[in-house]
């Protein structure tokens, strides 16, 4: 999903949510990667859910209420990676 950002990958992404946990997912993106992985990437893909046109995913059988939990939990982990890279670039006081 890193590299793409398609309706089908946020589907599948979505459902490996159930064997592993958002941190899991990324280390995994980051081991397959074709590329390098980029965390701000993919916080910006998975923000992008909400410019997916709803009939992309009823292609795969989702309809409206599983449209809209899909979005809020491509956002809800898009606000926590945008919430990590803040902490990581936020001075430390000792």
């Amino acid at each position: 999903m890193a590299d793409r950002g398609l309706a089908r990958d946020l589907i599948d992404v979505q459902a490996a949510t159930d064997r592993w946990n958002p941190v899991e997912l990324e280390e995994l993106g980051r081991r397959h990667a074709r590329d390098s992985f980029d965390l701000s990437e993919l916080q910006a893909r998975l923000s992008g859910a909400d410019w997916i046109d709803d009939t992309e995913f009823a292609a795969y059988g989702l309809d409206e209420r599983a449209i809209a939990g899909l979005r809020q939990w491509a956002q809800t982990w898009a606000d926590d990676i945008g919430e990590r890279l803040h902490e990581l670039e936020a001075p430390h006081e000792d």
